[in-house]
C-alpha cells in the first residue's frame, strides 16, 4: 500500500517545509519536509545547503518508501488508506522502527492503536 494525497498532505502539514538545511542539535542535519541525515555522514550543511521545492518534495516521496514497508512489513492486518496513511505519518515522525520498539502488537485493533498514538501527542 502507497500513502495516498490525504496522508500526504497531513505528513506536510505536521513537518513544514524547510528548504535550507539546518541543525536542531540531535546529530542529525535536516532540510525539506523533515528529511534528517546524520551529522557523520552527511554532505548537507546547517545554514549551506538549500533545496528547490521540487527536490524536498521528490525526497519525501523516497523517503516515504521505507515508513509504508515499515508499517505494511510490521502489521499482519489490513487497514484502510486514511488508516494507513496515519500510521505511515506516525512511522514518520518517531521512526520506522517505533511499532517493534515498543512492543505494538502485530494485530492490534483499531481502538487500541488509537489508545497508543494518542500518548505519543
Amino acid at each position: 500500500m502507497k500513502v495516498g494525497t490525504k496522508g500526504l498532505n497531513l505528513i506536510k502539514e505536521y513537518e513544514g517545509c524547510r528548504l535550507t538545511a539546518y541543525d536542531i542539535g540531535d546529530g542529525m542535519i535536516t532540510i525539506g519536509w523533515g528529511h534528517a541525515e546524520s551529522k557523520s555522514s552527511t554532505s548537507l550543511v546547517a545554514g549551506v545547503t538549500t533545496w528547490s521545492q521540487a527536490k524536498a518534495d521528490a525526497q519525501l516521496v523516497s523517503d516515504l518508501v521505507s515508513y509504508e514497508n515499515a508499517v505494511s512489513g510490521f502489521f499482519t492486518r489490513s487497514f484502510n488508506q486514511s488508516q494507513f496513511d496515519a500510521l505511515v505519518s506516525f512511522a514518520y515522525n518517531l521512526g520506522g522502527g517505533v511499532f517493534d520498539k515498543y512492543g505494538w502488537s502485530r494485530t492490534a485493533s483499531d481502538s487500541w492503536i488509537c489508545s497508543q498514538m494518542i500518548l505519543y501527542v
